[in-house]
């Protein structure tokens, strides 16, 4: 049988509870993200379903959305910003805001109008 390994389930607790994911939980406590996972069903602690922390960096959040507010299409932001069109939509999305809203095109429309007449 192998020896258990000692890990500080109390630490565990606090850190899932806080929305740290098991992976996170196991690199900062030194052992696998299976032991981690045992241990936190083991002792019918488990708080099961958890809010995680959001993994989208803030930096890129805002700048996602002044591009949005400038009136760019989601795929010229996700160039411009190096994440794919699917996760700037979501992070729109995240932030209340329709991926496609009415004033946004309609002042992008007017724009590209005022450059074509000029």
């Amino acid at each position: 049988m192998k020896p258990k390994v000692k890990v500080n389930e109390a630490r565990i607790f606090k850190m899932r509870r806080q929305g740290i994911t098991v992976q996170a939980i196991a690199d900062a406590v030194g052992t696998s993200a299976a032991i981690v996972r045992a241990r936190l069903l083991q002792s019918g602690k488990f708080p099961g379903r958890v809010h995680l922390k959001s993994r989208f960096p803030e930096k890129e959040a805002r700048m996602i959305l002044a591009l949005h507010k400038k009136a760019h299409s989601l795929r010229e932001i996700a160039r411009a910003v190096g994440y794919s069109y699917e996760t700037v939509r979501t992070v729109l999305k995240n932030s209340g805001l329709s991926s496609v809203d009415s004033l946004v095109w309609a002042a992008k429309r007017a724009r590209r109008h005022a450059n074509a007449a000029k």
